[in-house]
């Protein structure tokens, strides 16, 4: 038999059925009468009656009445659906049902049964033993009664349905519906009780012969009891009734699919446990059904529709059938529950309501605790912060007393930081950036002197071989082999090298020493950040830069490059070290071109006609358009941005190129020779000036996009004048006329301290945009010495008059120019800080033992080639002294080459000593056209020449330049 397919019953199930000739008659015992339906109905309803009334120990001890006795019980039954002729009282004998109770006064005496009263206990005097007590004895009583209801469980099929249908109509039903469905499911299980007593009967009547013909009629009675059964079984307190018929019936029914239905009755069981179902009527054949269905997602809705008296045991939280009537004689016991349903229902809104106003109290204290607690900590980091800053002002103010004193006189450690704070565009358009911090490398020089420890901050790790040579520079004076590469160190630790533990030796040679300190985060820097900022968010550099300042007893002083910021300032009070270099609140004034121009006004001393603080193209072309007007003698105008001193981007426009101004230059003279009265100054009348800037102005706006020629950091010389209008309008920008007959361009570097003292006067060579410089010589001889000087210390005062610059190093650059009076000097550049070009000038006094003023030498900052990226360290070196490039330390003659790094980089400086200006030269020009020809010259035939690698055709071309000079004034 297939899994769920419906029971057709067999000639092997009716053995127990009698055959004719061995039912007796009985003849003391008359045949029933004929009863009707309504009747026999009546007298079952009065045996199940009886019958509930037991109790499941009276239950437990029924007898099985013999095999005899069963059958002649139901060949009367079948006798009184047939229709047989009855009395109309039924006999003693058919009376009786077809169990037989025994008396069960000694199994109730000793099983469970109807609550007794216990032995008396102790009495307690506690009221909470009492209350504890009472509610024991509570509960007993409701299980007494659970038990008592389930005395009618043990029942036939057919009797226990017609019961329960029975006492389904008895309770009120919820609707019409539910009356009609109780009303069938009562009028089949009486069906199928007069099918039974009619077919038994039949087949009593007709004889043995006659069963095998109603055999139809008998499948035909299971076919409909298999259609209508419900087969039901019982859960009680979470538990099947399995020993009873109807649970055995169900069992045997569905055998071959009961592992799946086992599952299924035990997810019943819990649900009745955690629904609290005392007593629940499960239908077998939904539960045959939902085995059908995954188990492991079994929903709680189509389980609960498992259960026949659902609506009877159970109350839907969602109605309101707690406060409805019931028809139970057990209302009084259920008053306690009643009462604990009521209190949990008043209490869980009461909780709920409750929990609504905490939420809302709480979040509202949340919100002003939160806002208090953030007024509060903002005012105590404000308050930390303006302490901080009052703590940092106070250190700063006693680290500029400690400078004012005669620091620089006395034994020092100098902590050098040779940080470049351009503007971050600026920063962003130099492609080596990164070098031109690293070219301060001579600064170790400075160490020359035996009062001095210098500590150098570089910018990226040197290699041992450059370090080694700028000792063997110190060293210079006591070896004579003419060569600093090849001059023997003295002894392990050497003139400027570095000892770690601070002890002295004595093979150590009389002088200063140097230390070089790499930040230990320079690496995870961008190449365009400031060395100073790296610097200081390096801990481990800060920690050994402290510990070099504070381990000897000499006073340490930090020197910064140029235009020191924040981070030079952060970096000395971190150092407990004082700055000598203005305060950077201060230095932000004058570190512009157009606070340069406000600090060389203050001065009183000349500078070029011009105009700073524009801000606007069309603002330049106004202010070019004036000065134009007022100035046509001038052939051509420069324009720098304002920021970072110019570094961002430089251009200039010959006005020769302009129409306009050749027309304005022959009104000039006309208008002078009209009015020989006035003369030159009739051209100043304002209406002519108005009628001159007007086409100047409608010339200018066309003329500058096609005749300015714009220098910009990292690119080629030309025609960008849409990239520098865009760095005008971000940065500002300053006009400067350049004057006709220039005679050269000096560099003058002081310090700064109680008085302005001059270190080095240089006469300098500019390239053809002004952006960098090419060469510099010493001394200045292009103007007077007492004339630069005078005009640099006015300088000096006018930055010690704007207050918070006590100590610095400062460079100003004068240009010279011929008049019909006579020479003229203009101030056109100030930077505040120690120059490449003033670093470079150490080097001079280290290799020729002092300043002599009369000792020449030319100084070339920046030379790059890509044959010099090419050879190794001891090559190129082995190439100066087979060329007769070294340096002759007898006679103080020769070049001494500035490295940066082992040559890797393509960029390495000189210093050329020379006996006089033109042997220093010509020596130069020997270097350079070994270079060029004996490092660039295979190296440009494989790849194409860059911007950089013209460097050295543009420095000799001006050494070629100055080198004629000097022969024609010699001449």
């Amino acid at each position: 038999m297939e899994p769920g397919s419906p029971y057709v019953p067999t000639l092997d199930d009716y053995v127990d059925v009698p055959r004719v000739d061995s039912i007796k008659t009985l003849e003391d015992d008359p045949l029933p009468p004929k009863m009707s339906v309504s009747s026999l109905l009546m007298q079952q309803s009065s045996v199940l009656s009886e019958t509930s009334t037991q109790t499941p120990q009276q239950r437990m001890t029924v007898e099985r009445p013999s095999s005899r006795t069963e059958r002649s019980g139901a060949v009367r039954r079948g006798e009184l659906s047939a229709g047989v002729p009855s009395s109309g009282t039924i006999p003693r004998r058919a009376e009786s049902t077809a169990y037989r109770l025994q008396d069960g006064s000694d199994a109730m005496r000793h099983s469970q049964g109807p609550y007794r009263k216990p032995v008396p206990r102790r009495k307690y005097t506690s009221p909470r033993a009492r209350e504890k007590e009472e509610r024991m004895h509570r509960r007993r009583q409701r299980i007494d009664m659970g038990r008592s209801v389930l005395d009618g469980c043990d029942l036939p099929n057919a009797e226990r349905n017609y019961q329960l249908s029975i006492e389904a109509l008895s309770q009120e039903p919820k609707s019409t519906n539910r009356i009609e469905s109780l009303l069938d499911k009562a009028e089949v299980a009486q069906q199928s009780m007069s099918t039974t007593l009619g077919a038994l009967s039949f087949a009593t009547d007709n004889g043995e012969s006659s069963l095998s013909a109603s055999v139809d009629r008998i499948r035909s009675y299971t076919k409909l009891l298999e259609r209508h059964n419900l087969r039901h079984f019982v859960i009680w307190q979470g538990q099947r009734l399995a020993q009873t018929p109807e649970f055995a019936n169900f069992r045997k029914r569905y055998a071959v699919r009961w592992s799946l239905i086992n599952k299924v009755i035990g997810a019943l069981e819990d649900l009745c446990l955690q629904r609290r179902i005392t007593l629940a009527l499960v239908d077998g054949n939904s539960v045959n059904e939902l085995a059908d269905q995954d188990l492991t997602r079994l929903k709680i809705g189509d389980m609960l529709k498992c259960i026949h008296n659902l609506d009877a045991t159970v109350e839907d939280p969602s109605s309101d059938s707690l406060f409805k009537r019931t028809k139970s004689k057990n209302v009084h016991l259920m008053k306690d529950v009643m009462a604990m349903a009521i209190q949990a229902l008043f209490r869980g809104r009461a909780a709920r309501r409750r929990q609504v106003d905490l939420k809302y109290h709480t979040t509202a204290v949340i919100v002003i605790q939160c806002h208090f607690r953030r007024r509060k900590a903002r005012r105590f980091v404000l308050k930390g912060l303006l302490a901080l800053r009052e703590k940092r002002q106070k250190q700063w103010g006693e680290l500029v007393e400690r400078l004012h004193a005669d620091l620089l006189d006395e034994p020092r450690v100098e902590i050098h930081v040779a940080s470049l704070n351009y503007g971050e565009t600026a920063r962003l358009m130099r492609p080596r950036y990164q070098l031109e911090q690293a070219q301060h490398l001579a600064r170790v020089l400075r160490a020359v002197d035996d009062n001095v420890h210098v500590v150098y901050v570089s910018p990226m790790e040197l290699p041992e071989d450059v370090v080694d040579y700028y000792r063997r520079l110190l060293s210079l004076g006591e070896a004579g082999s003419g060569d600093p590469a090849e001059t023997p160190r003295q002894s392990r630790i050497g003139r400027g090298a570095r000892n770690p533990f601070g002890e002295t030796s004595d093979d150590v040679l009389p002088g200063g020493a140097f230390t070089v300190v790499v930040p230990e985060l320079s690496d995870r820097f961008p190449s365009s950040a400031p060395l100073a900022q790296v610097a200081l968010c390096s801990p481990a550099c800060v920690k050994r830069l402290r510990y070099l300042a504070h381990s000897s007893n000499k006073a340490p002083v930090l020197i910064p490059g140029v235009s020191s910021g924040w981070a030079e300032k952060q970096l000395a009070l971190l150092l407990n070290t004082p700055l000598l270099g203005p305060d950077p609140a201060v230095a932000s004034l004058y570190a512009t071109r157009s606070g340069a121009k406000r600090v060389l006004h203050a001065a009183d001393v000349s500078v070029p006609s011009g105009a700073h603080d524009i801000y606007d193209e069309e603002d330049l072309i106004i202010a070019l358009a004036k000065l134009i007007a007022g100035r046509l003698d001038v052939q051509r105008w420069r324009f720098a941005t304002d920021a970072d001193n110019g570094k961002s981007g430089r251009a200039f426009l010959d006005v020769a190129s302009l129409d306009v101004v050749a027309d304005l230059r022959a009104e000039k003279r006309k208008l002078t020779q009209l009015d020989i009265v006035r003369g030159e100054a009739a051209w100043c009348h304002p209406d002519v000036q108005t009628l001159a800037r007007r086409k100047l102005l409608r010339a200018l706006r066309l003329a500058l996009p096609l005749h300015c020629v714009v220098a910009l950091p990292g690119q080629e010389v030309g025609s960008n004048w849409a990239e520098f209008a865009h760095l005008i309008t971000q940065n500002g920008c300053v006009v400067e006329a350049e004057p006709a007959n220039v005679v050269g361009r000096c560099a003058v570097h002081a310090l700064l301290n109680d008085e302005c003292t001059v270190q080095s006067t240089q006469d300098i060579v500019l390239d053809e945009a002004a952006t960098s410089t090419l060469v510099a010589t010493h001394p200045a001889s292009k103007a007077p010495r007492k004339a630069l000087e005078g005009a640099t210390k006015s300088v000096g005062n006018a930055l010690r008059a704007l207050g918070g610059c006590p100590a610095t190093y400062f460079t100003v650059e004068y240009v010279v120019f011929e008049t019909d009076e006579g020479l003229r000097l203009w101030a056109t550049e100030l930077e505040v800080g120690l120059t490449r070009l003033a670093a470079g000038h150490a080097l001079h006094i280290c290799v020729a033992g002092c300043d002599d003023r009369r000792a020449t030498y030319t100084l070339l900052p920046q030379l790059s080639g890509p044959g010099i990226e090419a050879t190794s360290f001891a090559t190129f070196f082995k190439l100066c002294r087979k060329h007769g490039l070294a340096f002759d330390v007898e006679k103080r003659r020769g070049p001494v080459v500035a490295l940066v790094d082992s040559l890797a980089s393509g960029v390495v400086g000189a210093c050329v000593e020379g006996l006089t200006l033109r042997d220093a030269l010509r020596l130069s020009l020997d270097f350079l056209k070994f270079i060029r020809t004996k490092l660039d010259a295979s190296h440009l035939i494989h790849r194409e020449a860059r911007p950089e690698d013209r460097d050295v055709e543009f420095v000799r071309f001006a050494l070629e330049r100055i080198l004629k000079e000097e022969d024609s004034k010699n001449s």
